[in-house]
């Protein structure tokens, strides 16, 4: 080879993506590879179907067959034997491991396993289709003379390096599809800026399998603090909405860490804490909020509504309420709110003039109606209470 062929080979590899890379690498491995031959990419959902493309245009000789398993999966080598059976073929990509891993926690987390039992190496720890791997894996050697290439994100490793560590050890090579920094960074801003409602209607599986994503992204990202903080935040609203109160705690507070005056993170932090009965904390996290944001009515809401139902510190509830109609005049909530408070500090005349201004701009609000009735029973007003119920 001359300077000049050496000098187009050079430019050629630099021209290559991290993905192309990949590709060529395991292409020739799989070219070397005789007989059974056990093979890892380690790589996202949408880069795993290039790769796939991909390897059957560069070795359209091999006879190829994808495996895909699911949530349900437990066992693979009698599904692979009996198709290949059927119609012979050189070389299986096995896909959806992580949906069976999915499947296997949330089994486990229903049964009331604890975490250390769930997270742990022992074999009780082990999902059904890890250990059916490890005890199968002479038998796939044996019978099955193919390259199997499994395609998996970067958790599922984490999963054979501790609990498939047998048949892991087979592999006859492991590749990784590095992401480039603006990849990652678009990632990030994907995973960002769901409603929390949204994120309620998902499955506990489909919340699980968000989590791992972001915690890949956190763990090989290389992303800036304002980004991981955004991470980490959506991380603990997932939590959050998966009534995990204590994971999403500690994620809020791992996100101030990163951005300490990210109201929106103080703001979940003491929704986090309410949830818990922990209320003197919510209020502390809620005031910080305030502190950023000294007009964030709804806020300020919350934070009265603690105040007066379960710390009955009606004067402070009184003046969260206050403030927040010097800010919004016509808010209904915070008018109603203030009446309940003006009833606990048996301030009754007072208190019917707030549920009057609640029901100007809310007609429909029947707490308010309720408040109302029960404000006017007190001052013996029964005929007109009888109206408000």
């Amino acid at each position: 080879m001359d300077y000049l062929d050496l000098l187009k080979l050079t430019l050629a590899v630099q021209e290559e993506t991290p993905l192309e890379a990949t590709i060529a690498d395991l292409v020739r491995a799989l070219r070397r590879k005789r007989g059974f031959g056990l093979f890892f990419v380690q790589c996202q959902k949408v880069q795993g179907e290039e790769i796939i493309v991909a390897v059957q245009e560069q070795l359209p000789q091999k006879r190829v067959r994808v495996f895909e398993l699911n949530r349900q999966s437990a066992t693979l080598y009698q599904e692979m034997l009996n198709a290949y059976h059927t119609e012979t073929f050189d070389l299986a990509f096995v896909v959806g491991v992580d949906q069976a891993v999915l499947g296997y926690e949330d089994t486990r987390r229903l049964a009331g396993w604890t975490s250390e039992e769930i997270y742990t190496t022992s074999w009780k720890g082990v999902p059904h289709l890890l250990g059916h791997l490890n005890r199968q894996r002479e038998a796939f050697a044996e019978n099955l003379p193919v390259k199997m290439v499994f395609l998996v994100p970067s958790f599922v490793i984490d999963y054979f390096v501790q609990r498939a560590m047998d048949f892991f050890d087979w592999r006859s090579g492991f590749f990784k599809v590095p992401e480039s920094e603006e990849s990652m960074q678009q990632s990030a801003k994907e995973m960002m800026g769901k409603d929390f409602e949204e994120y309620e209607n998902f499955s506990h599986e489909d919340r699980l399998a968000r989590i791992l994503e972001i915690k890949t992204l956190v763990k090989e990202g290389n992303l800036g603090s304002e980004d991981q903080a955004s991470l980490l935040r959506e991380q603990g609203r997932l939590f959050h909405a998966d009534q995990d109160l204590f994971k999403a705690l500690d994620c809020y507070d791992q996100a101030l860490t990163h951005k300490p005056d990210y109201h929106e993170a103080w703001n979940n932090r003491g929704n986090a804490l309410r949830d818990l009965g922990r209320y003197e904390e919510a209020i502390v996290s809620y005031q910080k909020v305030l502190d950023l944001q000294p007009t964030n009515c709804r806020v300020l809401i919350l934070a009265g509504a603690i105040l007066c139902d379960q710390l009955r510190r009606y004067s402070e509830a009184l003046a969260m309420f206050e403030r927040t109609l010097e800010i919004e005049p016509t808010n209904y909530e915070a008018w109603s709110n203030r009446g309940i408070v003006l009833s606990n500090l048996k301030r009754y005349e007072e208190a019917i003039v707030s549920y009057d201004q609640a029901l100007t701009h809310k007609p429909d609000k029947h707490e308010a109606w309720n408040g109302r009735g029960l404000a006017l029973s007190e001052l013996k007003s029964y005929e007109e209470a009888i109206v408000s119920y």
